[in-house]
């Protein structure tokens, strides 16, 4: 995901200057970090320990780890935030789905990718 958000950046012409991620594991965040520095951004919000490498529901971790509503208002907020970019780089999930109508039209351009468990083969595709 790093490689093809250095990729749209440089592609479009330089015209994105931050990254807004959202995501369920800490350590993505720190990759990310060493990468884009000061230009990234993120909802500070507790993340499920994914430290094990096992499979599990995120979202069932989640609550374990900060409660059902503090997980509920957090994931809500992230897809707010999701809505509110210019341009979307992501993975196939329902949020994602409510990010792109809540823009209403707005986002330059939205690059889907499929990765990890959902994988159904298909690299990039551009709305």
């Amino acid at each position: 995901m790093i490689a093809y958000t250095e990729k749209i950046m440089k592609k479009d012409g330089g015209g994105y200057d931050q990254v807004y991620l959202s995501v369920e594991n800490p350590s993505v965040v720190e990759k990310f970090r060493e990468k884009f520095g000061e230009r990234l951004l993120i909802y500070d919000c507790k993340l499920a320990d994914c430290a094990d490498n096992k499979i599990m529901c995120m979202s069932e971790a989640a609550v374990k780890s900060v409660g059902e509503r503090q997980s509920g208002e957090d994931y809500l907020v992230q897809i707010l935030l999701l809505s509110l970019c210019d341009g979307l780089l992501c993975c196939e999930n329902s949020g994602v789905n409510v990010a792109i109508a809540m823009n209403g039209g707005k986002y330059d351009k939205v690059y889907h990718i499929n990765k990890g468990i959902n994988d159904t083969g298909k690299v990039l595709r551009m709305i």
